[in-house]
């Protein structure tokens, strides 16, 4: 048993822009049953030429094994003739001998190799080609569709056949096919390519399992967004309520009051400002180290949630040192804040998110921000940051 290694993959058509694969690296053994799948367009019989070094590409493959495709190309001529005569030009160094037994295996007598291949059913004709690619030693085979145009009696005498042997990949859109086949699966996901045991649908369950459990996760985190939404929002009006009694009292209505409160009340609200900037700030080199290793387009961590009530304070933390016409240094650090929490946000979930609700939703947050933001930088004499 080796290992067939692809490390740092990258693959683009000549005159596209658009990477078929983009440093992709994993392994697999050469005595597995491997089975591809992927949607059509996803690159599953380009991979397969690639590891038969039809075209160029970046990145290496390293293997100990050779490799050979299935279905070999025959020309005209060689149709004309038997199997007999043409097996060596197809696959050099073939033993009649060794074909012969792998027909036995898959019922079918040794004279079809001796009778005009262009007068074989497809049936014969799929298992003639099978018997030639398992007649050799030390190969890995690449087996794509291998029962188009067959009937059923076929498909299944070639499907009792593969399951009993190992060392290939098989590219099928018959998933009872697969199933019965292959012992792991290669999946070309939209951006990845997963290996994992099993068969086709033994994947399926896994997937529908994971997909089920991000709509729930997605739900949750819905209402917790609400919820951290709201709770901003009550920070900010109970800010609100405290500036408006700040300025001035009525001595006959509020005789009870003396004018001492009012510095309680500005420090208090100060002591808010400081606060939430420097909580935030903790938030953000929280978030930065917990995130290092992380997918950017996942939302299932509490630095995440934590991040979420970041963005919403932001905006009101600078739009409150302003109004409150703070100390030159809250002013600076609020608007310091707020440009490096959005450029953090952007760069680190943005710009990964696919689910296109979810990234209009975040977009028109940071967009709110943003506006609270630029709304007083000429207060501040500060010019807006690049991007910003």
């Amino acid at each position: 048993m080796s290992q067939i290694n692809i490390n740092g993959l990258c693959f683009c058509y000549d005159g596209s822009s658009d990477n078929i694969f983009e440093n992709v690296s994993f392994s697999i053994d050469t005595n597995w049953k491997v089975g591809l799948i992927g949607r059509n367009g996803k690159g599953k019989t380009t991979f397969l030429k690639l590891l038969m070094g039809k075209y160029s590409f970046r990145g290496s493959i390293t293997a100990s094994t050779l490799f050979e495709y299935f279905p070999y190309t025959l020309s005209d001529e060689q149709i004309s003739k038997t199997a007999s005569e043409f097996i060596d030009e197809i696959k050099p160094g073939c033993e009649e001998w060794r074909v012969i037994c792998e027909l036995q295996l898959l019922d079918e007598e040794a004279d079809i190799l001796y009778r005009p291949f262009n007068l074989l059913s497809h049936g014969q004709r799929t298992k003639v080609l099978l018997a030639v690619l398992f007649s050799g030693e030390n190969e890995f085979l690449l087996i794509d569709e291998p029962t188009n145009h067959l009937d059923s009696g076929a498909r299944e005498k070639i499907r009792e056949y593969l399951s009993s042997k190992s060392g290939f990949i098989l590219v099928s859109h018959d998933r009872d096919f697969l199933d019965a086949c292959v012992d792991h699966v290669l999946v070309f996901n939209r951006e990845s390519i997963d290996v994992q045991n099993g068969n086709f649908s033994s994947w399926w369950e896994n997937k529908q399992r994971a997909d089920s459990f991000s709509v729930s996760e997605n739900e949750k985190h819905q209402k917790e967004i609400k919820k951290l939404k709201q709770t901003a929002k009550r920070t900010s009006e109970w800010a609100d309520k405290n500036e408006s009694t700040k300025i001035g009292y009525d001595p006959i209505k509020e005789h009870d009051r003396c004018i001492s409160t009012r510095a309680y009340i500005g420090g208090k609200t100060g002591t808010y400002l400081l606060y939430t900037i420097t909580r935030i700030n903790s938030i953000i080199r929280k978030t930065n180290t917990e995130n290092a290793d992380m997918k950017v387009n996942s939302l299932h961590t509490d630095a995440e949630r934590e991040l979420i009530l970041a963005i919403l304070l932001t905006g009101d933390v600078f739009r409150r040192a302003i109004e409150e016409k703070a100390p030159n240094y809250i002013c600076d650090n609020a608007y310091k804040l707020a440009v490096s929490f959005s450029k953090f946000y952007h760069d680190n979930h943005i710009l990964g998110e696919t689910d296109e609700a979810k990234k209009n939703d975040w977009l028109a947050l940071i967009s709110f921000t943003r506006k609270l933001i630029l709304r007083h930088l000429d207060i501040l004499a500060i010019e807006p940051v690049e991007n910003m």
